[in-house]
């Protein structure tokens, strides 16, 4: 009777802890990865914010027609509210990884970051930022992958205030050429 209690005790602390870990990973950020698992996710103001919703999605753009440069944009977007985080990185010659790409735009102005947002019908646009920057972790048409991560400030404005985006992270396999 002993052995089956104990048994039963063990599968009962089992079960909670599958249950509060599945629970926890529901309102987690994306996990760090660059495999090209089309996660995206973010702490704007704090608050979690993953693409969800019927329209949402990750995807990436990058373009070479320049022959001393590239240029790399990032969408994800998010049909519940309406919200929209939109970065664009243009490099001479190459974009490198693991090298910091600054968003404020007097020492490198091909780097930028738009975040719209619609609730209730009231729309905001903010670009420009204070501060802040992107890494890439995985980067080039040979790997399929875009990955890295990302932070930054826009400064209040049309949306009530200062806009905070923190713990930033991207994994896209689903790039434009």
């Amino acid at each position: 009777m002993k052995i089956s209690l104990r048994i039963f005790a063990a599968v009962v602390i089992v079960f909670i802890t599958q249950f509060v870990s599945c629970r926890d990973n529901d309102d987690a950020l994306p996990a760090l990865t660059m495999s090209g698992k089309g996660t995206f996710g973010c702490l704007i103001n704090g608050k979690l914010w993953v693409p969800s919703g019927s329209y949402s999605g990750t995807h990436a753009d990058m373009d070479y027609s320049s022959k001393d440069s590239v240029r790399v944009d990032i969408y994800a977007y998010s049909g519940d509210p309406t919200r929209k985080i939109y970065m664009s990185v243009v490099a001479t010659p190459a974009i490198v990884a693991n090298k910091d790409y600054y968003f404020n735009q007097s020492d490198q102005p091909g780097i930028s970051v738009i975040y719209s947002s619609v609730s209730n019908s009231i729309g905001c646009v903010q670009k420009y930022a204070t501060d802040g920057y992107v890494r890439f972790s995985k980067f080039g048409p040979s790997a399929g992958v875009i990955s890295g991560i990302f932070q930054f400030t826009l400064p209040g404005s049309s949306c009530n205030g200062e806009v905070i985006v923190t713990q930033g992270r991207f994994d896209i396999g689903e790039i434009n050429f």
